[in-house]
């Protein structure tokens, strides 16, 4: 979601003069608190008063945030056209039999009445959102960029990357007690991404195989993916992990610098990876599956390497850019703005 906001803005940027941006004011590194979160929402409300004279679309980019919705309107009117964002664990934790769980249900529920439209990153996130009452919605996958490299990608080591949030649904613990221990003995696994659940990183530090590297920024990313065999992400069914992956950005970022993920055939990701040429999908929790595919890449040959860089990194940059991601998302705005009467998207938003 971070990469998605930073990303989208400054695409929407370059088509849009006057485009205004809230964040928080710190980066936050994994987990939001509560209170982290009631103040990102009071200082949104007081945004969305200040300019509540100008702005013709609120882009709410988490569903999280659909309350502000009721806000916006009673602050700028009904002219206003309120856009909401879902991008996964913002709608599946509803989903969430916890008492937690049935307050955010309700909660969301409550408010989706006031979002004019929702975009979902794929078709598994969009019926997840449509079950908490929104409507209409649409979908828009994510993009990506590629990197500028200063060196080609370079096998410089036996070694697996898992880039992202330590989630439970992400699979990682699962990956290591079942797939790892079938792959050869000198294939490492490279972990990088913040703690969410105990329970995953703890899998990590008990093998001698894994290392734990903690958050990283893109550009550090980008470089370690050259030198490792491949990426993996093992999502879980929800089934078994309470969620689905909404749609996957580790997987556009893989392939744009030329290195194949290894996924599990599932949610989001189904959307993310493009079987054979982007990467590979397997069926999830089949850890003979998992270790076949990744074993197969590690002897690649040269020339099998930089075939499917070329394939990989040209497939991104035909249909995963964030310029088709703004681009879409203008429409949308148009679409909503037409059909109310007013201006075409030129204005604040």
């Amino acid at each position: 979601m971070e990469v998605y906001s930073r990303e989208l803005y400054q695409a929407l940027s370059d088509k849009s003069a006057d485009i205004k941006l809230h964040c928080p004011t710190k980066p936050i590194i994994g987990k939001p608190s509560l209170l982290q979160m009631l103040e990102f929402s009071w200082t949104a409300a007081r945004a969305v008063w200040r300019y509540r004279k100008s702005i013709d679309i609120l882009l709410l980019g988490d569903v999280l945030l659909t309350p502000l919705s009721l806000v916006a309107k009673l602050f700028c009117g009904s002219h206003l056209k309120v856009v909401a964002a879902a991008h996964g664990n913002d709608v599946y934790f509803a989903q969430n039999r916890s008492v937690k769980g049935w307050i955010y249900r309700l909660g969301v529920r409550s408010f989706s009445r006031h979002v004019d439209l929702l975009i979902a990153n794929s078709l598994d996130t969009e019926s997840a959102a449509e079950k908490l009452g929104f409507s209409p919605t649409t979908r828009v996958p994510l993009g990506t960029t590629i990197p500028n490299a200063t060196s080609p990608s370079r096998i410089t080591e036996s070694a697996i990357l898992f880039a992202g949030r330590l989630n439970r649904c992400k699979g990682l613990a699962w990956f290591v007690s079942e797939v790892l221990p079938k792959l050869p003995p000198d294939i490492r696994l490279i972990v990088a991404g913040p703690k969410w659940h105990d329970s995953e990183l703890d899998a990590v530090l008990s093998t001698h195989r894994a290392d734990y590297l903690g958050a990283v920024t893109r550009a550090e990313l980008d470089e370690l993916r050259r030198h490792v065999i491949a990426t993996v992400m093992p999502n879980l069914p929800a089934s078994i992990s309470g969620q689905n992956e909404g749609f996957g950005l580790a997987a556009l970022e893989s392939a744009a610098v030329g290195i194949p993920v290894v996924a599990s055939r599932l949610g989001g990701l189904s959307e993310a990876v493009v079987e054979g040429i982007t990467g590979f999908l397997v069926e999830p929790t089949n850890a003979d599956a998992f270790a076949e595919k990744i074993n197969e890449i590690a002897h690649w040959s040269p020339d099998e390497r930089m075939n499917f860089a070329a394939r990989a990194t040209q497939e991104i940059e035909q249909r995963f850019t964030w310029d088709r991601v703004a681009q879409e998302y203008l429409s949308c705005f148009e679409t909503l703005i037409t059909k109310s009467g007013g201006a075409s998207v030129g204005g604040s938003s």
